[in-house]
């Protein structure tokens, strides 16, 4: 809603509420323990000048700035937060994603928060339920609202180091523009940061890495600053020289080995048994949008208990088969996705080697029966599902960017036919995947078939499944 340009007396509120806004308790004081869950629902409300809501925006329709990838390329800015309707003070935000930004127009964008900010001393050392950020995600192109959260919670399941999450109705104010504008329902996303690995290993974790559009892991040398940038890294400023060692031996080593001597080994770098838990998990949720089809959206780090390379999974919104418009470009099913063989051989070359063991395949087709039985189940995710739908219906009939229809499709244990075409609620058409409780129920069916050899699945080609999209392995 478009709002006059304000008039004195409104800077005058304005600056009250500011400094009623440092001056106040923090109403956040809790553990991230408290904070997170699948049905819990809060308020969040952003107040922004209109500088610093201009800022926020990246140069140019390319979003690139020089030297900067990623995230990072994203200016920074600073607003003031409410919580629940009590005032936490100002806060430093940022958006990001790459579709997700693109595709969440001008209000409903992907955003990340940090709550320690560049002020006085008290705002320094200030945390957000013991956390210093985290994301909120805008859960572009999922209609359903909840791939992520269920995502994430299936990745818990198996043990596998992987964010919390809740969820947030979140309202706008910008001088001269919005007046408390509901933008829309988000996933609040644990950021995966020393916070986390001091909560899941005990200690702080290095290095950390997020890798984007890299192939493979490739050997770059044994100069540690060769690595900080095609790696992503997030760690890089204090990072130990002993640990940058390690990780540039075990992908040396991955590059280099032999198979004899990569079978015998691996192990001593990699803890294969949570790498192979984290890849039955992005195989059962067809998470395309992932190492399996375009070599990002994870973080790598070192467990510091055992020195072994761990996986963790990020960016979950297009999993259950939201790459691609629910369609292989062949035409197959991506409930019918391989849990053998779910990429094209070199994809993902980790997998691919580890795969190779004999011991290590067993192992593979032994956690991905367990999964499919105890985890990934029509009945236990079915019931996830109705938990947190219960909690975000209300926010969900209000959010402008989901249509109500799809939602309830979403729902569905047998959901109408359509003419075919998935509408992301985004305005984008052709991504969205599948209906989600239907898709469970079908996937949950392929896979039990596979593994018990009634029926062959088939294999991403291409980058996410385009271009070739499925093959019949």
């Amino acid at each position: 809603m478009r709002r006059p340009t304000p008039g004195p007396r409104f800077l005058l509120l304005a600056l009250a509420a500011s400094l009623a806004h440092a001056a106040a308790p923090n109403p956040a004081t809790g553990t991230p323990d408290q904070f997170f869950g699948l049905d819990k629902v809060y308020t969040i409300h952003l107040t922004l000048t209109a500088a610093e809501y201009s800022k926020l925006e990246p140069a140019g329709p390319s979003m690139a700035r020089p030297g900067v990838t990623g995230d990072d390329r994203y200016p920074s800015s600073s607003a003031m937060l409410e919580f629940e309707g009590k005032p936490f003070g100002k806060i430093d935000l940022r958006y990001k994603g790459n579709s997700s930004y693109r595709s969440g127009g001008l209000l409903k964008r992907p955003i990340k928060i940090e709550f320690q900010t560049n002020g006085d001393a008290k705002e320094k050392a200030r945390t957000f339920f013991g956390m210093s950020k985290i994301n909120l995600n805008n859960n572009a192109m999922d209609q359903s609202q909840m791939r992520e959260a269920l995502g994430y919670d299936i990745f818990r399941e198996e043990n596998v180091p992987a964010a919390r999450t809740a969820f947030a109705k979140v309202y706008l104010t910008v001088a001269g523009t919005y007046d408390n504008q509901y933008a829309g329902l988000y996933t609040i996303v644990e950021q995966i940061d020393q916070d986390f690995f001091k909560d899941r290993f005990g200690k702080k974790a290095g290095p950390v890495v997020k890798p984007e559009g890299l192939s493979g892991m490739p050997y770059l040398g044994d100069d540690w600053n060769s690595y900080l940038v095609p790696y992503g890294a997030k760690s890089s400023d204090k990072i130990d020289p002993e640990d940058a060692k390690r990780f540039i031996a075990f992908v040396r080593f991955v590059k280099q080995a032999s198979d004899e001597d990569f079978a015998k080994t691996i192990a001593e770098y990699v803890d294969v048994n949570e790498f192979l838990h984290f890849l039955a998990v992005e195989v059962a949720t067809v998470n395309l949008d992932s190492p399996l089809g375009f070599n990002h959206n994870y973080y790598i780090t070192i467990n510091p208990k055992t020195r072994k390379v761990t996986w963790i999974p990020w960016d979950l919104n297009l999993a259950f088969g939201g790459f691609g418009g629910g369609r292989g470009g062949n035409g197959n099913a991506p409930q019918d996705l391989s849990v053998t063989k779910p990429t094209a051989q070199g994809q993902f070359p980790l997998a691919d080697r580890i795969l190779a063991v004999p011991e290590y395949q067993k192992q593979y087709d032994a956690i991905f029966r367990n999964l499919v039985t105890k985890n990934f189940t029509v009945a236990r995710l079915g019931a996830q599902m109705d938990r947190i739908a219960a909690a975000i219906g209300p926010a969900v009939k209000l959010d402008a960017a989901v249509s109500q229809t799809q939602f309830e499709r979403n729902l569905a244990v047998d959901p109408l036919p359509t003419d075919g075409v998935v509408v992301t609620g985004f305005g984008g058409r052709g991504m969205g995947g599948p209906p989600l409780r239907h898709f469970l129920d079908l996937r949950v069916e392929s896979m039990l078939e596979q593994l018990d050899g009634k029926r062959e699945g088939f294999t991403a080609t291409g980058r996410g499944g385009r271009g070739g999209g499925f093959r019949n392995q």
